[in-house]
């Protein structure tokens, strides 16, 4: 049976939408306002160049291809440029129900030791593993808790890979925006 598919969304982006919008902010821009607006149960909103993302009353992830006028309004806007309000279709065959893998927290511990096993190894040397017992100070239970802690060849800890957060702050670079500008070379 295939997935079922959202319907054809028309958004229209008003005055309003454009005053609130904060510039570079994927989801505080004027067509996730006005997508959020149009679809009350959506939340998660988010739109930038490539694509524009919400999650359903459902709990579904939809994701479609920015339409290119849009694009182009997203650009202008985060750009500085004044907008005039306009609207957009979604079209329900070009979306993506964007599937979410849950882990279980056996397989997240397996990641978490395989990353620390192979940051060991690039820093020369095969990790050792140490047990330890957890919890001290804390009430015994029934059955003994270890944790595994990986030390490096030369017997240091290594340290825990930076956390890398997804933001919803837009960047685009210099020739992005410059590439309809005309140019001081040309003339």
């Amino acid at each position: 049976m295939p997935a079922a598919r959202p319907p054809r969304i028309t958004v229209h982006v008003t005055a309003k939408d454009i005053e609130k919008a904060i510039r570079s902010h994927s989801g505080r821009c004027a067509a996730s306002i006005a997508l959020a607006r149009t679809l009350p149960g959506a939340h998660h909103v988010e739109t930038d160049v490539q694509t524009i993302r919400f999650t359903d009353e459902d709990g579904r992830r939809w994701c479609w291809p920015t339409p290119w006028q849009v694009s182009q309004y997203v650009v202008d806007f985060d750009a500085g440029e004044p907008l005039e309000p306009f609207r957009f279709v979604l079209d329900p065959s070009r979306a993506i129900e964007l599937k979410r893998r849950v882990r279980t927290s056996a397989e997240k511990r397996d990641a978490a030791a395989k990353a620390r096993s192979s940051r060991a190894e690039a820093k020369g040397g095969k990790p050792k593993r140490e047990t330890r017992q957890v919890g001290q100070g804390r009430p015994k239970k029934a059955a003994r808790v270890h944790a595994t802690v990986m030390r490096g060849g030369d017997g240091a800890r290594t340290k825990a890979p930076p956390r890398v957060y997804k933001t919803t702050k837009r960047n685009y670079g210099h020739r992005v925006l410059r590439i309809n500008k005309a140019r001081a070379d040309a003339a």
